[in-house]
């Protein structure tokens, strides 16, 4: 697997009377979800990302970023937060792979059209003609598969994939390839100033059971 360049970025606080968090946070999935929608460098991509959508589940502990790179790569990304058992990023995504209509859905063109759809009547997007040129270059280029990111919010020092989630790993990579799967870990601390978000590329063990 592929291994991106650590990235973090540092959020300063309103100035408190009294602070009475400090250390590690794991945050909800709508913070995980918009500190990527704000600061999609995060990820470590080498390629400027422009987000489309976003979908949150907090029955699962779970969000989704779509977005498209500068080269017209469709960006995945799948978050689920770590609340005690490690979860598996990949799941989801390998059964949307799996399905036949799915292809058809990444298109350019399919996605221009959902595109204009979401954004339609908002007067202060600045990103279109991004989103126009990039989805331009996915055409000519003929729809590769996209670039998947399992997102793990968490605080363990370590990090260890289930079995399931590491077969659904292998899974994902033999479909649309190594290089466009990739695993990252986000982390947050807090202090009396300011908020630290990480993420990072894990070295990959497996749990002996699971």
């Amino acid at each position: 697997m592929k291994h991106l360049p650590n990235r973090y970025i540092n959020v300063q606080l309103p100035a408190p009377t009294v602070r009475v968090v400090c250390g590690q946070l794991t945050p909800s999935e709508e913070f995980a979800l918009f500190w990527l929608w704000d600061w999609p460098r995060l990820l470590g991509w080498p390629l400027p990302i422009v987000w489309l959508r976003y979908r949150i589940d907090a029955r699962r502990s779970a969000a989704r970023l779509w977005g498209i790179d500068s080269s017209g790569a469709l960006i995945i990304v799948e978050i689920r937060i770590d609340r005690g058992e490690i979860p598996d990023p990949f799941d989801s995504l390998v059964f949307e792979v799996k399905r036949p209509s799915t292809n058809r859905e990444w298109t350019a063109e399919a996605l221009r059209q959902k595109w204009r759809k979401w954004s339609a009547g908002d007067r202060r997007n600045t990103q279109e003609s991004r989103v126009e040129r990039s989805l331009d270059r996915r055409d000519d280029t003929g729809n590769p598969q996209p670039v998947f990111f399992g997102v793990v919010v968490s605080i363990r020092t370590g990090f260890r994939l289930s079995r399931k989630a590491a077969k659904n790993l292998q899974q994902l990579q033999k479909r649309v390839g190594d290089e466009r799967v990739l695993l990252r870990v986000m982390s947050a601390t807090i202090d009396s100033e300011k908020m630290r978000v990480q993420q990072r590329s894990p070295r990959l063990t497996t749990e002996a059971a699971g």
